[in-house]
């Protein structure tokens, strides 16, 4: 097991994860383009494919795969061919990488056996996807994540026991603050996804679906994509404006409690 992956960094989710497996599954010429996609970054046209959006009149539904907090892979490949892969869950906290190429290698295995190019193919990954990136000044690497019960702590992607570093009392409870604070975000937008669900379950069948197309007027297309913001991004976009800036603040001072043989640099970002 090796969870040493953050999703925000789509550098390393690119370099680690994408580059290896579209080079050890799709052969010279069968890629077109390869994409990293955040959920609210998904394109949000007026597109046919794009028209099975159940806008406005049910702002609570929301377009499959379209979570506020997920990554995606799109590829397009010769002959007209397209896939979208789901990469995992973004937040504060690390990914088993071997895990993800997994299911990535399964997935694409799927698709690529009912395409055009690779009808009945079987084809798969026998390499190791690579390590984390080593860190230049050759100081140790802090990082700080949301742990199962507690803050996690890590010394070069490696978990440690806060309580081990000699940290201050001060620092230790406020660790363990900012952790207890991503827990009641959690808990609240689970408790608002399971309240949208059972409306949804309740409305009656057969209820009449408005589409987003080139027909709407500026202003119902604004509408409907401020509705769909705040129904799907607004709690995890706060979510996030408050805590990776938590986050950078107690990083700073856990490289100044541990001394200059260590480095905490701000996590990477994606918004």
């Amino acid at each position: 097991m090796r969870a040493d992956l953050d999703l925000n960094d789509l550098d390393e989710v690119r370099r680690r994860v994408v580059d290896p497996v579209l080079s050890a599954m799709l052969r010279p010429g069968e890629l077109v383009s390869a994409d990293l996609v955040v959920a609210d970054d998904w394109p949000d046209t007026d597109e046919t494919r794009w028209a099975w959006k159940r806008w406005p009149n049910n702002p609570n539904a929301a377009r499959p795969g379209d979570e506020p907090d997920s990554l995606y892979l799109v590829i397009r490949a010769i002959e007209g061919e397209e896939h979208t892969a789901w990469l995992g869950t973004l937040g504060f906290y690390l990914h088993d990488v071997d895990d993800i190429v997994e299911r990535l290698v399964s997935d694409l295995n799927d698709w690529i056996c009912e395409t055009r190019f690779g009808w009945g193919q079987l084809r798969g990954m026998d390499t190791e996807p690579p390590g984390p990136r080593a860190e230049p000044s050759g100081r140790s690497v802090v990082g700080l994540w949301v742990g199962v019960r507690t803050v996690e702590v890590t010394i070069d992607r490696r978990p440690v026991d806060p309580a081990t570093l000699g940290l201050s009392d001060e620092l230790l409870a406020d660790l363990q603050a900012w952790r207890d604070r991503f827990e009641d975000w959690a808990t609240a937008a689970d408790a608002e996804a399971q309240r949208r669900s059972e409306t949804l379950q309740a409305q009656p069948s057969g209820f009449t679906v408005t589409y987003v197309d080139a027909a709407k007027t500026e202003e119902e297309v604004a509408a409907v994509r401020a509705a769909r913001d705040e129904a799907h991004l607004g709690s995890w976009r706060r979510a996030v404006a408050e805590l990776e800036p938590a986050r950078d603040a107690l990083l700073a001072r856990l490289a100044t409690e541990l001394g200059h043989a260590y480095v905490a640099p701000p996590p990477a970002r994606i918004r």
